[in-house]
């Protein structure tokens, strides 16, 4: 599913291209490894040292195989492709001027994207978010020990799933590999007695509730030695923020780093703890940081858009927001940010212009619709006012504000009927007007 560049709520026709995982996703681009090869290279330029080492940014150089055997790279590559989707944290920002969609196998995954973490990511109710395996499984003794040799594929087949009668002795098998001389040390007949069924999974790995997706589960990555032993979540890092995931401030320059750190306390932090406080300054000493080594970057401009707005600070809000649209004419966050701004400032016709322009990328808010409604219902327009009201209840039917804009718009339309069967529909659900 490809999303649209900058856009909400909306993807690409046709929606599903092929299924979540095809080959290049782990393999690298089948196109320029055709090319490569209709071009007369020989496979011994190779695509990989035999130190695991890899050119750069995925292997595009025209001069290597853009195919990649992930068993041949390092540990961080290898495990970067499945981090790519497994690894979500409390934050993926990609890099400036980079996208997700940018990773080429081969590559680290900060290569791309910058991975914010709080420990394992599991609460102290026992539940986590669907994807977070990858943080449970780096606070596993058994990753711990195996200095970097265990990985996803240690326990995972990449091309096939076993079936349900043999799952068990699949994985059991997996753990033998590295614990045959210190198996379990329960009797036989205990642990191969149901549920268990003889299964190292059931005791060392069993499930977690999602806490995200209703009616799911995933399967405790931290491995823990006994069913009740507590891995702790671990601390937020060593400043007592959000930790980069694999030490990825090592390799990020310092004005990037700046911009990591302020964009993440504006995403993070509730609007009432950012504004006019110690934090939301912070963010802001940050973020100026970062936009002066890179003036054109949409997320940072979006930020400082958004801490100037709930500062009050209206028209250098506005500022930011109309210099990002420049570079990003149909980013639908900034002209719902646009939109809310220049409706707070009372410009009417700006709320109008930037109003019209958000409906044609993201259609699909009540909000923005009852603000739209609102400057066209002050500059007269009263059926674009009752067009945009009527869509706002489409959307969210418990939006009052809209259906009484509704009961004045009617009635100075002089359409009574509908003006009084919205001011019906107020009075049943307990609002007076």
């Amino acid at each position: 599913m490809a999303a649209v560049p900058n856009a909400q709520d909306t993807f690409r026709e046709p929606w599903i291209l092929e299924a979540g995982i095809g080959c290049e996703r782990c393999h690298g681009p089948g196109r320029r490894h055709v090319a490569w090869h209709e071009a007369g290279a020989t496979h011994e330029d190779g695509t990989v040292d035999d130190d695991g080492a890899v050119n750069p940014y995925g292997l595009q150089s025209s001069d290597h195989d853009a195919i990649v055997n992930p068993a041949r790279l390092d540990p961080a590559r290898r495990e970067s492709i499945c981090n790519q989707c497994h690894l979500i944290g409390k934050l993926n920002l990609p890099r400036y001027g980079r996208s997700i969609y940018d990773f080429r196998p081969g590559q680290l995954l900060d290569d791309v994207s910058t991975v914010l973490v709080e420990g394992t990511g599991v609460r102290d109710d026992g539940t986590t978010k669907a994807v977070s395996q990858v943080q449970q499984m780096r606070a596993s003794a058994c990753f711990q020990d195996s200095e970097g040799r265990l990985g996803c594929t240690s326990c995972h087949a990449p091309h096939s799933e076993p079936a349900a009668p043999v799952a068990a002795e699949f994985y059991r098998g997996r753990c033998l590999e590295c614990h045959a001389q210190r198996g379990c040390s329960l009797p036989e007949a205990e642990r191969a007695a149901p549920p268990a069924e003889n299964s190292c999974i059931h005791c060392h790995m069993p499930r977690l509730a999602a806490s995200d997706i209703a009616h799911a589960s995933q399967t405790d990555h931290r491995v823990r030695r006994t069913p009740d032993t507590h891995i702790a979540s671990g601390p937020l890092g060593p400043t007592g923020e959000w930790e980069l995931f694999d030490h990825a401030e090592q390799r990020l320059q310092r004005w990037e780093l700046d911009r990591v750190r302020g964009i993440a306390i504006v995403a993070l932090t509730p609007e009432s703890s950012l504004r006019s406080t110690a934090k939301g300054r912070e963010a802001e000493t940050l973020l100026r940081s970062s936009i002066l080594a890179a003036p054109d970057d949409v997320p940072a401009l979006r930020a400082m858009g958004y801490l100037a707005a709930i500062d009050g600070r209206l028209a250098e809000g506005r500022e930011y927001l109309e210099r990002l649209l420049a570079l990003a004419p149909r980013d639908g966050t900034t002209l719902q940010l646009l939109v809310n701004v220049c409706h707070r400032l009372d410009d009417l016709e700006a709320t109008i212009r930037y109003g019209e322009l958000l409906m044609q990328v993201n259609p699909w808010h009540a909000g923005d619709h009852q603000r739209l409604s609102d400057a066209f219902y002050k500059t007269g327009r009263l059926n674009d006012a009752i067009r945009e009201s009527e869509e706002a209840l489409k959307l969210d039917p418990t939006l009052t504000a809209a259906r009484g804009r509704l009961v004045e718009a009617y009635r100075q339309a002089g359409n009574d009927d509908a003006s009084l069967r919205h001011a019906d529909v107020l009075r049943r659900i307990g609002e007076s007007y």
